[in-house]
């Protein structure tokens, strides 16, 4: 429960993610080698729980706020169903692949406008339609989310935000297991 009034707002936590999503962006696309694929499995798992915390709590607000809500939350959802596709995709492709910097370039293209759209459409939306203590709770909601978010780009599963609540955590479970056992062959 929030109670401490400088604590974040969920579009305030929303928008700092956004600027580390870029940083990893870059920081693989500068990246080489080895470094490059460790680089990209932190962005991968980095946009895949965003989008999925994303779906489940502030798409279905968004919603929830009328006709301007439903429209501004689908447009992000059809940019983030395509954006979980692309993102399955280079996961194949692998860092090591030779068309993954272009398809990573032209992929961090479509994540910063998506996330422009998201600052400058939807989040004002949410900051003057709900009141603070909701925003807060967003945040709680978006971190406790991100913790139990799949860290795999998952491109068949629903958008719905009651299916993902109830698969996420066992789709993060074996995810994580995976990420586990690769890290372990790595070493």
């Amino acid at each position: 429960m929030t109670t401490d009034a400088t604590e974040l707002t969920g579009t305030q936590l929303l928008r700092e993610r956004h600027q580390e999503i870029k940083r990893l962006f870059k920081e693989t696309l500068e990246a080489t080698g080895q470094e490059r694929a460790e680089v990209f499995d932190c962005l991968r798992a980095t946009l895949a729980a965003h989008e999925v915390v994303e779906e489940m709590f502030v798409h279905p607000l968004a919603k929830d706020l009328g006709p301007d809500g439903e429209r501004i939350a689908q447009a992000r959802l059809d940019e983030e169903a395509e954006a979980t596709r692309v993102l399955s995709d280079l996961e194949d492709l692998g860092s090591d692949g030779d068309q993954f910097g272009p398809r990573l370039l032209a992929f961090q293209r479509a994540v910063v406008e998506h996330a422009e759209a998201e600052e400058n459409e939807l989040f004002p939306l949410l900051e003057t339609s709900c009141s603070r203590a909701d925003l807060e709770a967003l945040a709680d909601s978006i971190i406790v989310g991100e913790q139990l978010s799949p860290t795999h780009a998952h491109p068949h599963s629903s958008q719905n935000a009651v299916a993902l609540m109830l698969t996420g955590p066992f789709v993060a479970m074996v995810d994580k297991a995976r990420d586990h056992f690769k890290q372990l062959r790595a070493d």
